[in-house]
């Protein structure tokens, strides 16, 4: 867990010569990007210290850091939660102790949403035994759903469920994007 920002580039640089992000960063850029934005820099910890395993998957133009610890589900406190505030407010029985939209608004980050989740599976094997909470579109969302993520036999699906629904299986991923 990184917990100053030469920890974090370390972890960041680790990350991306293990995985299969971009490989060529000039990490004295991102440095100097990270150095002058403390709102990103304070983010990229948080993730990183909820286990998270934040790693940059586009640096053409604006740095896009996703989370990209294999099961979503897996990261502390990430699981087990409805969508949003309104979803969770109205679930009758067993409602669930929070939601992924609150969590994210609260560390002040933002969640994958389709785009963003179907390009980090693009470049690795993500959620292969979980979902992943994503940001829904409003019209899905006023008609009371929202939608998921996960990877299986080799591709990334997108559904849909009742805003409601939280499963221990399914967690939510974050992203930081610094321009």
């Amino acid at each position: 867990m990184a917990e100053t920002l030469d920890d974090l580039l370390d972890n960041l640089a680790h990350r991306q010569e293990t995985g299969q992000f971009v490989k060529q960063v000039d990490w004295d850029a991102v440095r100097e990007r990270l150095v002058n934005d403390d709102e990103a820099t304070r983010l990229l910890l948080a993730m990183d210290e909820a286990g998270g395993e934040p790693a940059l998957v586009q640096n053409e133009g604006a740095l896009r850091f996703f989370d990209t610890a294999p099961e979503a589900s897996k990261i502390p406190h990430r699981k087990s939660l409805c969508y949003d505030e309104e979803a969770r407010l109205n679930r009758k029985k067993n409602p669930p102790t929070g939601d992924v939209v609150t969590a994210a608004e609260k560390l002040g980050a933002h969640l994958l949403g389709e785009e963003d989740y179907l390009l980090l599976q693009s470049v690795g094997d993500f959620d292969l035994k979980c979902s992943c909470l994503l940001a829904t579109p409003a019209g899905v969302r006023k008609l009371g759903g929202a939608v998921f993520g996960d990877k299986r036999f080799g591709r990334a699906f997108i559904y849909h469920n009742t805003a409601d629904c939280y499963y221990a299986s399914r967690g939510y991923r974050l992203k930081v994007e610094i321009n």
